[in-house]
């Protein structure tokens, strides 16, 4: 299973605002599927201390939306994070799970990748990310995502 994904998140969106951010995605049970952000919950952006200090201020960004695809509404919280220039120490995971008012909420798909693949048909290094089975060390942004190396 992969996900490309386009996304312009800012980072302190507003709640129940739409920001652009869509994910496609290949093979598994959400073959086929358009996700798009239907309501941002939360995003934020921040330095982590393991990655070099951008220009920018900040290299990381978390956040966690409702998103609709043709089998209704999902909760996807992601992770991602730019590790220097050239694209090689990028990483990013998504985490895509039922819309539930059951706590936790059942998993449907993960998507994991360190760097990143470049986005079918884009000039940039970024944005495609493989299925990835199994558990990751946690990054610390709370879906489990594994450390920058």
């Amino acid at each position: 299973m992969t996900a490309t994904y386009a996304y312009i998140i800012p980072c302190r969106g507003a709640f129940g605002s739409r920001p652009p951010f869509e994910i496609r995605v290949s093979g598994g049970s959400l073959d086929g599927q358009r996700l798009r952000l239907a309501s941002l919950i939360e995003a934020d952006c921040f330095h982590d201390s393991r990655l070099p200090t951008p220009t920018a201020g900040f290299d990381s960004q978390t956040g966690v939306g409702i998103f609709s695809g043709s089998s209704g509404f999902l909760l996807i919280g992601w992770e991602f994070f730019d590790g220097g220039a050239g694209g090689a120490g990028d990483g990013a995971c998504m985490v895509v799970s039922e819309t539930s008012i059951y706590l936790p909420a059942q998993v449907i798909a993960r998507f994991e990748a360190v760097p990143p693949g470049k986005f079918p048909g884009a000039d940039q290094p970024t944005g495609f990310n493989t299925a990835l089975p199994g558990t990751t060390t946690p990054r610390g942004g709370g879906l489990g995502c594994f450390p920058p190396s």
